[in-house]
């Protein structure tokens, strides 16, 4: 095998990635399957990876996901070098195009060249873009992080539970006929033995009423540090705890076996933090009315209205003075999704496999595609196209403006200097239809940013995946699979890769331009696929790495970004009875209006500047190119220079005059190996009043276009 030069080395390095990236993947699938915890996970399951406190979880998603979006965007510029590739012709596509008064795109991302080009790299093309698809879709939901909100136990007590005063199951105001006392080793009875048990340990704190309120009666403070509580309270009449019996608290509590006991237990109750009215202590759309006991507890004031009917006067009014804390840190997981792991890997393993191929696409085989603008110039030169002979100053705007440009330009027409901008290389159909879709998604951006901001302040909202972010209100998304919730959350990162790629195009046609302009102004070696002489090896396609690179991670920031504004939510809520198993898993969506409004404002800060490069002025007074083949092959009708008869004497210069025939074939070879500029060329007919523009080499006196000079091929007819 040949070696490899020009962007087939760059091909197979990014092959090489993209086969590393898929072993690394494949071997976490199996680590995940077979390895962590033992093995023995489903495909179509969870493996964690990670469990501790929320916030490290949580910051360990964060930078995860920062990775996940930069291979992300890594693997969308391989694709999309991959895909530029594909679309650029041979010389055989563009003499096929031209001899049917049409062109093709040189050096950029055209879907223009489909006409032209093999119906084999056109399915290539389109399974890059494919494959690539779901990779945005599912990509960021392989890794996924469950926030874990406590279940907890309210105990309400006298002061001398704490000290160690006995306590009974069910509780002192029970008003069944039940007539005994809970087993010791029921779930209830040593749930609060335990509790009781660690209530001299530092993971207590003491709160007032208000601040226990405010942590454990409010469905929007997920129990992420804390779990259960004990209410310290004091009967408002001065009775003792020590006369807390149920033959004095309750009426008709006759028939307990131990009814005439002292009992430090008032309630105790178990609540599960679910998104609903199951986990408040009191609710105040029911009276205050502690559910499934005769009592109600005013929110403000810690004071309990006992039933006037079931229990005595002297403990119809109680109080809460004070609350104990525990402190307990939810076991957040980071887990990774098996099965959308799975669709990454089979992704990645189908770019690799398409990688391969084109790298070795038969089609090419037996020619060379004209990747850049230099492989254009030396084809053309080394094998001058007919169909362009005698249109020198033909221009891209020619081709656009013009029905018939071959017949506007079959006489000799005068040369005229204009400033000419970057933008005038892009097609106004291709601006149109870029910005068509750049705006249509920045005002659905917009869209979405308004009610995001009026649901949610920034203030209130947080960056990143955070539980006081708001959620996504939609019945439909209750029934949503992991797989559809996944997608439609990353549905934004698909758009913007859509975007990206769009903008790339833009920007790689100016920058064409500017390469193609500079051979207006000096003498340069030609930036070849295939270096001949001096010509310039490549490893890059059109866009210098100076742009690429900040393109990449730009659109990686963005990436990331978008990711932290809609995002699926997994959480789980424990029970907060031993032994605190998971009892619910909650998936939905949640956004983030801040992060919203980063991605917002970037984007249209990216999306500005293509029109700003538009504005920058192209240097020289070259033909405008446009990355049209037309153009290019009607500027490459050189005078070519003997390579044994070409000599200076008194800045005379031999050359020989422009003819296509085989016996010039080494010259112009030769030239297009050369040093190059294209402008006025000096011909061998001194006297005629038109001129010829053409690349030359330094021997040829090569010099800008004069004004009002005309040029046509027909001056350098013999």
């Amino acid at each position: 095998m040949k070696k490899l030069s020009g962007w087939r080395k760059t091909a197979l390095y990014l092959t090489i990635l993209a086969t590393i990236l898929t072993i690394f993947l494949v071997t976490a699938l199996v680590i995940s399957l077979h390895v962590i915890n033992g093995g023995g996970a489903s495909i179509f399951g969870e493996t964690a990876i990670l469990s501790g406190s929320c916030d490290k979880t949580s910051n360990a998603n964060l930078w995860i996901h920062l990775a996940i979006n930069v291979i992300g965007t890594g693997v969308l510029g391989s694709s999309n070098f991959f895909m530029q590739v594909l679309v650029a012709p041979t010389r055989k596509d563009v003499d096929c195009a031209h001899a049917s008064k049409r062109w093709v795109e040189i050096g950029v991302p055209s879907i223009h060249n489909f006409r032209f080009i093999s119906k084999r790299r056109i399915l290539l093309w389109a399974l890059f873009s494919l494959t690539g698809i779901p990779l945005h879709l599912v990509f960021n939901g392989s890794i996924l992080e469950s926030k874990a909100t406590n279940g907890f136990v309210a105990i309400m007590a006298s002061e001398t539970f704490l000290d160690g005063a006995r306590f009974t199951l069910p509780s002192v105001t029970t008003s069944s006929s039940y007539p005994s006392t809970l087993d010791n080793e029921s779930p209830p009875n040593k749930n609060i033995r335990s509790i009781k048990c660690s209530l001299g340990e530092e993971s207590w704190e003491r709160l007032g009423f208000q601040d226990c309120m405010r942590r454990y009666n409010d469905l929007e403070v997920l129990m992420l540090d804390h779990r259960h509580v004990v209410m310290v309270m004091s009967n408002q009449n001065n009775m003792p705890s020590s006369r807390w019996t149920r033959s004095n608290v309750v009426k008709g509590g006759n028939g307990w076996d131990d009814q005439d006991a002292p009992n430090s237990l008032w309630f105790a109750g178990a609540y599960y933090r679910f998104r609903d009215s199951r986990g408040l202590i009191t609710n105040s759309t029911n009276n205050n009315t502690v559910p499934g006991y005769y009592m109600q507890l005013d929110p403000d004031t810690g004071v309990i209205y006992m039933n006037e009917t079931k229990y005595e006067p002297a403990f119809q009014t109680m109080k809460v003075d004070y609350c104990l804390s525990e402190r307990f840190h939810a076991p957040c997981r980071l887990s990774i999704a098996n099965p959308l792991l799975l669709i990454v890997c089979i992704m990645c393993l189908s770019k690799c496999l398409l990688c391969a191929y084109t790298l070795k696409v038969r089609s090419w085989r037996s020619e060379e595609p004209l990747m850049t603008v230099g492989d254009a110039i030396s084809s053309f030169i080394a094998k001058p196209d007919t169909c362009t002979k005698g249109m020198c100053t033909l221009d891209a705007e020619d081709l656009h403006m013009k029905p018939d440009p071959e017949r506007a330009l079959s006489s000799p027409r005068p040369w005229k200097k204009k400033q000419v901008v970057a933008g005038n290389a892009v097609n106004p159909g291709v601006w149109i239809l870029s910005y068509m879709l750049i705006g249509s998604l920045l005002v659905l951006g917009g869209l979405l940013l308004a009610p995001a901001l009026q649901t949610q302040s920034l203030r209130e909202s947080r960056f990143a995946h955070h539980h006081k972010n708001a959620d996504v209100n939609d019945s439909g998304l209750k029934s949503a699979s992991l797989l559809g919730l996944t997608m439609i959350s990353n549905t934004p990162q698909l758009l913007l890769s859509l975007c990206y790629m769009t903008l790339n195009g833009l920007i790689t046609r100016m920058l064409a331009e500017f390469e193609w302009a500079s051979y207006g102004i000096q003498f340069k070696a030609l930036r070849v696929t295939s270096p001949r002489g001096i010509q310039r090896s490549t490893y890059r396609l059109q866009l210098p790495y100076r742009w690429s690179i900040p393109l990449l991670a730009i659109s990686s920031i963005l990436h990331w970004v978008y990711s932290n504004c809609f995002y699926l939510s997994n959480y789980e809520f424990y029970d907060p009875m031993i032994p605190y198993e998971i009892l619910e898993v909650d998936r939905g969506l949640q956004f983030s209006s801040v992060a919203i409004l980063i991605g917002f404002s970037i984007s249209v800060v990216i999306a500005l500047s293509p029109m700003i490069l538009a504005k920058r002025h192209l240097p020289g007074q070259m033909v405008l190119g446009g990355s049209n083949s037309k153009v290019i092959s009607a500027a490459c009708h050189c005078i070519p220079v003997s390579s044994s008869h070409a000599t200076r004497k008194a800045g005379v210069v031999t050359v020989h005059p422009l003819e296509i025939s085989e016996n010039l074939g080494d010259p112009l070879h030769l030239m297009a190996s050369m040093k190059l500029r294209w402008g006025d060329v000096s011909t061998t007919n001194a006297e005629s009043e038109v001129g010829h523009l053409a690349f030359g080499v330094e021997e040829q006196g090569v010099t800008e276009p004069i004004e009002q000079k005309h040029y046509s091929r027909r001056a350098c007819d013999s």
